[in-house]
């Protein structure tokens, strides 16, 4: 038996290729888990998961309190939309009162401000009883995830086209006004 030389035995073994497709598109606009939290006051929203669709023009100004007595300061207040999936299809979920933070990776959603514009909100696991969704008050049903025991929903900023599209409704999340 001849002894091979290392390139001859690694030659002599069958080399299986894999072709991976990646549709760039879905990478520039794959949905961000944002976060539902039952304790916060107000929406805070960046734009890895939000379009900004206009800051207020009277250019109110917000301080949040974050955990440890931090704090983000001088936080622009903003109507903002996402592109969210429900049970009949997408909608356009329209945030009022959004304090805007461009360097957070997430939204934080207050269920307080999205209850008061008439959303249920259900953020209980299915598997100890809860319905683990939002209903909007136009009835669409918005799944909620569990992740680390936290409730998260999937959004991402809108497009122009989808937000000129008539056949995507818009649907308040947060309510208008203060």
């Amino acid at each position: 038996m001849a002894k091979l030389r290392s390139y001859e035995f690694l030659s002599s073994i069958p080399i299986t290729t894999y072709t991976t497709r990646v549709n760039l598109r879905s990478l520039l606009y794959s949905a961000i888990l944002s976060l539902i939290d039952g304790g916060a006051n107000g929406c805070i929203g960046g734009t890895k998961d939000m379009t900004i669709l206009q800051y207020y023009l009277d250019h109110k100004r917000v301080n949040v309190g974050v955990a440890d007595g931090h704090q983000m300061t001088n936080l622009r207040l903003a109507i903002c939309a996402a592109y969210i999936m429900t049970h009949l299809g997408p909608i356009i979920g329209i945030f009022n009162n959004v304090a805007v933070d461009a360097k957070i990776k997430q939204s934080i959603l207050s269920c307080i401000q999205m209850r008061a514009a008439g959303n249920l909100i259900s953020d209980v696991p299915e598997g100890v009883g809860g319905l683990q969704m939002i209903q909007t008050s136009t009835n669409h049903k918005i799944p909620i995830a569990i992740q680390g025991g936290l409730p998260y929903i999937e959004m991402r900023p809108v497009t122009k086209k989808e937000l000129e599209d008539p056949s995507i409704p818009h649907v308040m999340m947060t309510p208008e006004g203060e």
